[in-house]
């Protein structure tokens, strides 16, 4: 494929490598952002807390989405999002590579299971830290496993599919705020 034109499946549509969607507390804010694939062998999206993202088709801003329901203490975090974060997708890896000054908190069944933390851990990533998030490769083999516990098991692993990120504040077992 040429560079910087969007790849395409065989039914014409553009290629998806993964979706994100923003939440303030519980609410879901603005509509999901879809990252198409641009590069055969490697793919990226920032998201950021800036307003503009200008002809960068690889870029969330966070900074652009409204919400009447924002409390004051999401503004102040909000406020510390600034470069954000680098999420890519490389030799059917995600990464997730922390830009701005402040860390972010990541869940990840996927690679929580790859690191053999419990699968709810939150692993906070500082400044300039980049982390592997997500395995193709592990996940077909746990999908493999589970495909002889029935359908129930298999269900079970769309939670393997779904990361959890905070920008500035972290959640679970090990801070004040739990969901």
């Amino acid at each position: 494929a040429e560079r910087g034109r969007v790849q395409r499946g065989s039914d014409g549509a553009a290629s998806v490598w993964a979706s994100f969607t923003y939440y303030e507390l519980n609410t879901r804010v603005g509509d999901p952002y879809h990252a198409q694939m641009i590069y055969p062998d490697h793919n990226y999206v920032i998201i950021d807390g800036y307003t503009e993202p200008g002809n960068n088709q690889q870029r969330f801003c966070l900074g652009q989405l409204s919400n009447v329901s924002r409390n004051n203490t999401v503004e102040k975090t909000r406020k510390h999002i600034g470069r954000g974060v680098k999420i890519s997708f490389e030799d059917n890896k995600v990464y997730i590579e922390c830009l701005g000054d402040s860390a972010v908190f990541v869940q990840s069944r996927n690679s929580n299971k790859e690191y053999g933390f419990h699968p709810s851990t939150v692993v906070k990533i500082q400044s300039g830290v980049k982390l592997k998030i997500f395995c193709h490769k592990l996940f077909h083999e746990i999908l493999t496993q589970q495909l002889t516990e029935g359908y129930e098991a298999v269900f079970d692993l769309t939670k393997h599919c779904m990361i959890r990120m905070s920008f500035v504040k972290g959640w679970g077992a090990d801070y004040h705020r739990q969901d």
